[in-house]
């Protein structure tokens, strides 16, 4: 430890106070496996004393306020016959210098990172020049210094000063030191070396050679492969000049080389590596001496490190390349599937080629194989011939390997289309291959109309007729599959060239009307008919085809057509065009009439009535036309096609006559006929009706009943605003009650009333329904003292002819008790309709007589006495 000089001298080092440690961190040795240094846990070190280290730096001492000198005891231990200092770790205990020498126990490697970076950042692995002091004793007392600040957390720039310029140069060196300690980033090396591969293997001569690389953070002087495992035979390790070794200069690689013979198995290497690498160790050096110093030990700053590097390849790169093509074209032959075995007849696998003609058998480890042709595409012969196959490793061995395409023979028979027997020489053929995709040949029929072509490749092709006889038409192209080992034979005719009619029968007057159903004859020139044609749905019929060397014109005749049109005398004469079909339109003119319409009075047929209006229909009730009589009576329809027809009057053009509602059928037959029509109007008849019944004779004060019947309208059309009325002869009776009755129309009413107060009429009932016989009572109508009822009146609105009552109406009145012997009255009723401003009326009456009997008086006898 230092030891202090003061300016006093301190009394009973027994008293010294002892003085707590501040922040010591304990210290831990690590056992690395893959690290090894010259001095190494388990041994010890043996610490002698150097000399004093003189007096040049002070420090700031608190106890007594003042500045002191330091002094210190330069220790070292020897390595390998050089000296290395080493540093006191506790200066409250006593250490060399103060004792004697003495040998402290390397227990751990110094794990406080702090303090071993500063030491390795000091003296000795930093000469005195480079920590900026005279000497190695400065160099020392600087290190020991630096280490105290780290331990105790001092704070070196407060706590020394230099005593002179030496001292100076010290207190700056402790500064930088205890910086870098504190703020540094270094730490202790203990990753060991690995390698690495440089690129890939590669074929080296005879050899396969891996180049390596070794991997440390720390700077290495050398290292050693010390052991190897998994090397095939001939394998060898050397260096960049490929001279064989194991020891290699820290910065250069080295390579792995394996004979191309052993490369028929996976290769699996194991390898020990041995560094020296400058990774600065420093030690706890355990004292053996109670109460005296332990040390931190520096030493040779290179150190043993150790680690292992692999070689593993997977050798079964091997590949065969199977290139399969036609021996004729060379062109590659898709579907072949071959089998590769071992020499033992180990089957390794199949492989087929793709359409490019390539199959491939790949993984394969180096060695000899066999390969042979198991299946081949339908279109070739199979080989039977096996082939002998090397694999090297990492090499593709390509296999070319013909086959023979299988083979046919073509024959063809040129023949009359019309005629078998008729065979056709010196016709030209081209041959297209579907193969080749292109014409691979041209061929002539010989006198016999044959054609034979031998030894084709099997497949698809097309013959291609290109010359013909003058007559005929070139026959569509045909195709012809060739078999294998067979002759396929194959007739192609000849048509002669040939021209066709069409005829197309439409309507003369609308030409998109096609008939259907037209016959026709097809003549010669000779007027021999040769066939008959009838037109179909669209209008069309087509002739036979005719060659043109036998008939050049062809005529056309129509004999039957429609039976609503008129037939065509025309004969037409049409020239053939060679595979052509010649279209001639034929016109028909349909069958056509008229109808005239005389309108007429029923009562004076010579009485033409203008502006009747008919509706003029076929036979599927479609309106054709609309017509209206003019001035004199006569209407006249456009020309009608031959059918059947109707008439129908729509209007009459006159309110007084009744609309005609027969229907006047008509049909038109022949082409330019009218058809006359007289159709009569009944003029109209408005007449109405009423009449009356009821008592004859009453006495005073007794009941007049009364009855209507025949309250009808007559006429032949309906009225408007039908009326019932009744006037009661009030000078002698009172009207008391009605029944209304029931009337043959479904319709509803209203009866009204008037009084001898009002002048108009009083509705009194209304939406009485003709179905319903109502009871009216009209003594419940609220009237003043002198008022009474002096008319009805029923409203029925409009009725349909022949409206009249079902049910009889009646009516109850009551007499006064003043009438007098023979008073006699009269009641009144009429109806009334109008129709276009024409009224019709009818009244009736009914006359009762007052009947007053005598009375009958007893006579009265006298009386006689007795």
């Amino acid at each position: 430890m230092s030891k202090i000089r003061r300016i006093f001298k301190m009394k009973n080092k027994i008293t010294k106070k002892a003085i707590a440690i501040l922040m010591l961190l304990t210290t831990i040795l690590s056992s690395l496996s893959n690290i090894v240094f010259a001095k190494s846990v388990g041994n010890d070190a043996y610490l002698e004393n150097k000399g004093d280290c003189g007096y040049h730096v002070q420090y700031w001492d608190e106890a007594h306020s003042r500045w002191s000198y330091i002094i210190c005891t330069y220790v070292t231990h020897t390595e390998a016959g050089k000296e290395y200092p080493a540093y006191c770790l506790d200066r409250e205990l006593h250490g060399v210098g103060e004792e004697h020498n003495y040998t402290v126990d390397l227990t751990k490697t110094l794990d406080d990172v702090r303090v071993w970076r500063t030491i390795i950042n000091a003296y000795p692995y930093k000469t005195p020049a480079e920590l900026g002091v005279e000497n190695e004793y400065d160099a020392f007392v600087a290190t020991k210094q630096a280490v105290y600040c780290i331990l105790y957390n001092w704070d070196a720039t407060s706590r020394y000063r230099g005593g002179d310029e030496r001292g100076t140069k010290i207190a700056n060196a402790i500064k930088n030191l205890v910086d870098i300690g504190r703020n540094g980033t270094q730490t202790p090396y203990t990753a060991g070396i690995s390698t690495s591969k440089v690129g890939e293997l590669k074929s080296d001569g005879e050899y396969y050679t891996q180049e390596f690389t070794t991997n440390c953070g720390a700077n290495t002087r050398s290292y050693i492969i010390t052991a190897t495992n998994g090397m095939p035979s001939g394998a060898k390790i050397t260096n960049m000049n490929n001279e064989e070794t194991n020891t290699f200069d820290g910065n250069s690689n080295f390579k792995v080389k394996i004979p191309k013979t052993s490369m028929n198995t996976d290769i699996d290497i194991l390898f020990t590596i041995q560094a020296s690498s400058k990774i600065y160790p420093i030690f706890y050096g355990k004292t053996r001496i109670d109460g005296t110093q332990n040390y931190a030990i520096t030493t040779d700053p290179y150190g043993d490190i150790f680690g292992t590097g692999t070689l593993k390849v997977k050798t079964n790169t091997g590949k065969i390349k199977i290139v399969k093509n036609d021996v004729d074209t060379n062109q590659p032959i898709e579907g072949v599937t071959f089998q590769l075995t071992k020499k033992d007849g180990t089957v390794i696998a199949n492989s087929t080629t793709n359409k490019n003609g390539e199959a491939s058998f790949s993984n394969l480890y180096q060695g000899n194989y066999v390969l042979k042709e198991i299946s081949t595409n339908d279109n070739y012969i199979l080989s039977e011939k096996s082939f002998d196959v090397n694999v090297e490793y990492n090499q593709t061995n390509i296999q070319t390997i013909t086959n023979e395409h299988k083979k046919g023979n073509i024959k063809v028979y040129k023949i009359d289309k019309d005629n078998k027997k008729v065979v056709l020489g010196n016709v030209e053929f081209k041959l297209y291959s579907e193969e080749f995709k292109k014409i691979i040949g041209t061929y002539y029929t010989d006198v016999n109309g044959e054609l034979e072509i031998k030894n084709l490749r099997t497949g698809n092709y097309k013959l291609i007729e290109t010359k013909t006889n003058k007559w005929y038409n070139l026959a569509n192209d045909t195709e012809i599959k060739v078999e294998w080992d067979k002759e396929t034979t194959k007739n192609i005719e000849n048509e002669l060239k040939k021209g066709q009619v069409k005829v197309i029968k439409i309507d003369k007057d609308n030409n998109e009307v096609k008939l259907e159903g037209v016959e026709f004859e097809v003549l010669d020139e000779n007027d021999k008919v040769l066939e008959k044609i009838i037109t179909d749905e669209n209008g069309e019929a087509l002739t036979s085809r005719y060659a043109i060397r036998d008939f050049a014109k062809l005529k056309l005749r129509e004999t039957k057509t429609l039976d609503t049109y008129v037939l065509s005398d025309k004969v037409e004469t049409i020239e053939l065009k060679e595979n052509q079909i010649t279209n001639i339109k034929f016109v028909n003119e349909r069958i056509k009439g008229k109808v005239e319409i005389t309108k007429v009075d029923s009562k004076d047929e010579n009485k033409k009535l203008e502006g009747a209006k008919f509706g003029l229909y076929d036979e599927k009730d479609n309106l054709i036309e609309t017509l209206v009589t003019d001035k004199d009576g006569i209407a006249t329809s456009q020309d009608l096609y031959k059918g059947k027809y109707y008439l129908k009057e729509l209007e009459t053009g006159s309110n007084y006559y009744l609309l005609n509602e027969d229907t006047f059928e008509f049909e038109i037959a022949n082409n330019g006929e009218t058809i006359k029509k007289t159709i009569k109007n009944e003029p109209t008849d408005i007449t109405v009706d009423v009449d009356k019944t009821g008592t004859t004779e009453i006495k005073p004060c007794e009941n007049v009943n009364y009855e209507f019947s025949n309250v009808a309208n007559n006429s032949n059309v309906y009225l408007d605003n039908f009326k019932w009325y009744d006037y009661i002869p009030t000078d002698y009776i009172r009207l008391q009650k009605m029944t209304t009755g029931t009337w043959n129309q479904d319709l509803t009413y209203k009866v009204y009333y008037k009084t001898n107060k009002t002048d108009d009429y009083v509705l009194f009932k209304e939406n009485l329904s003709t179905n319903e016989n109502y009871d009216l009572d009209f003594t419940q109508i609220t009237l003043a003292d002198d008022e009474y009822i002096t008319e009805t009146m029923f409203d029925f609105g409009k009725v349909e002819k022949g409206f009249r009552e079902s049910t009889s109406p009646t009516m109850n009145c009551k007499s006064f008790d003043t009438l007098k012997e023979n008073d006699t009255f009269t009641n009144h009723t009429k109806s009334i309709g109008t129709y276009f401003g024409v009224t019709a009326e009818a009244n009736s009456k009914w006359t009762t007589i007052t009947h007053i009997p005598e009375e009958k008086h007893e006579v009265v006898l006298p009386r006689t006495g007795k």
